[in-house]
């Protein structure tokens, strides 16, 4: 669907999915709008011009974006691009993916790391936003990813543990997964044979309350309050 299409017609089936967007302004100056695609026979593309005339720079539909990158190599076209990573939205691994269109490992996985770090950016944004409150039910869980080894020679370390945990937590509203919310836990390392470093625990810590007595005090305002102000600097 992609490989076949031309340059022109490509660009504009991307820009119709909202894959490619034309830039509001000028990337380079960040002041003037561009004006509207045109090939560019020096370039041998389609691209967009800035209006500003001390600026005048030619920006590439796919520059400047989160996914796609420009490059002159040979089958790491816009085309290649766009089949790559609709494998990667269906979910084709990455090792499939290099073998079905006999291509170099390297433009699919920058494509692959690409879609990745550009998911985490907009998971992260969306974070921000969602919030939890009312009556309702919220369930917690913790996943064990994956573990290392630490060298227990070194100071400060204690001896036997040797194994640090890569463990993440979520929170999600019951009925809207929308709410879904990843943080990185920070488990104490254990030794070897430990099966995993534990669930998540909130260790609280009580205090006795520490009483403040309250005074009421009679300040003077205006020129009084400067004057006294002045006085007392003046006296230390």
């Amino acid at each position: 669907m992609f490989l076949n299409k031309g340059p022109l017609a490509l660009i504009k089936l991307l820009t119709k999915d909202g894959i490619l967007q034309k830039p509001t302004k000028c990337p380079h100056c960040a002041s003037a709008s561009v004006g509207p695609l045109k090939y560019c026979k020096q370039w041998n593309g389609y691209v967009y011009r800035c209006s500003k005339r001390a600026c005048h720079c030619r920006i590439w539909p796919h520059g400047f974006h989160p996914i796609f990158y420009h490059s002159k190599g040979k089958g790491s076209d816009l085309n290649m691009q766009a089949s790559v990573l609709f494998c990667a939205t269906v979910g084709i691994p990455q090792v499939s993916t290099h073998l079905l269109f006999d291509v170099d490992a390297k433009v699919v996985a920058r494509i692959y790391n690409n879609l990745d770090a550009a998911r985490a950016k907009f998971v992260h944004r969306q974070e921000k936003a969602i919030a939890y409150g009312g009556w309702c039910d919220v369930e917690a869980d913790e996943v064990d990813l994956g573990k290392g080894f630490l060298d227990d020679t070194t100071d400060g370390q204690k001896k036997g543990v040797t194994t640090a945990w890569e463990q993440w937590g979520a929170l999600v509203e019951r009925g809207r997964p929308e709410s879904l919310r990843l943080f990185r836990l920070n488990p104490a390392a254990t030794n070897t044979r430990a099966p995993g470093p534990g669930p998540i625990c909130k260790r609280v810590t009580w205090e006795k309350l520490h009483y403040t007595k309250v005074y009421d005090l009679k300040l003077p305002d205006g020129p009084l309050l400067v004057r006294e102000m002045l006085k007392t600097l003046m006296s230390a």
